[in-house]
């Protein structure tokens, strides 16, 4: 009977460490930035700088402007970019040859 319940003790305390190393794997997980899979640059040193990049969160990122005062940023999932959100920003901004890259680079990321 004490062997049991000895036995029982240690299997219940072997489960509650698989449990807390599970949580803190799932945590350290969420807490990792983003990484940039793919960045577009399209810098005018007399005028505005444009810069549109994919990342690891499954987001596309468009933004512009040199100065607080005139910068902004915009952002789009992965799917939504391929069903069009962004498209025209990025053809007016960075222009149709990058709109077609990241259309391609996003095409080949294995979207789920």
């Amino acid at each position: 009977m004490i062997f049991y319940t000895l036995l029982s003790a240690i299997a219940s305390i072997y489960l509650c460490f698989l449990i807390l190393n599970s949580i803190k794997k799932n945590t350290e997980k969420q807490n990792q930035e983003p990484r940039v899979v793919r960045e577009w640059i399209l810098d005018d040193p007399d005028g505005e700088l444009y810069v549109a990049f994919i990342t690891s969160d499954k987001k596309v990122w468009s933004t512009s402007g040199r100065y607080a005062h005139s910068s902004g940023s915009t952002s789009t999932t992965w799917s939504g970019f391929l069903a069009g959100d962004l498209n025209e920003l990025v053809r007016r901004t960075l222009g149709k040859n990058v709109l077609e890259e990241m259309l391609e680079c996003l095409k080949q990321q294995n979207i789920k």
